[in-house]
């Protein structure tokens, strides 16, 4: 998508996701606040975060946290594929 805006240098330049964003949010932004909130909501803290302890896990072992996904996550991460996770 850079290597495109570089090369034909458009006005403007957004993914659709983006533009259906940016729609939406012109229409009914407290709507939007709302789902965003949600979908914030859905995600929480690390420990560390939260003010807790961290936990260090042992030499060579993968850093992210081993909590299992609950379905709202998986389909709110499959819904905006690629855009935070």
């Amino acid at each position: 998508m850079i290597c495109e805006a570089i090369r034909s240098k458009p006005k403007e330049i957004g993914t659709r996701l983006g533009t259906v964003g940016e729609v939406a949010y012109a229409l009914a932004p407290k709507l939007v606040d709302q789902l965003l909130h949600a979908a914030y909501r859905l995600f929480p803290d690390s420990p560390p975060a939260a003010g807790g302890e961290a936990d260090s896990p042992p030499a060579g072992a993968d850093e992210r946290p081993q909590h299992p996904a609950s379905a709202q996550q998986i389909a709110l991460a499959s819904l905006l594929r690629g855009v935070h996770w």
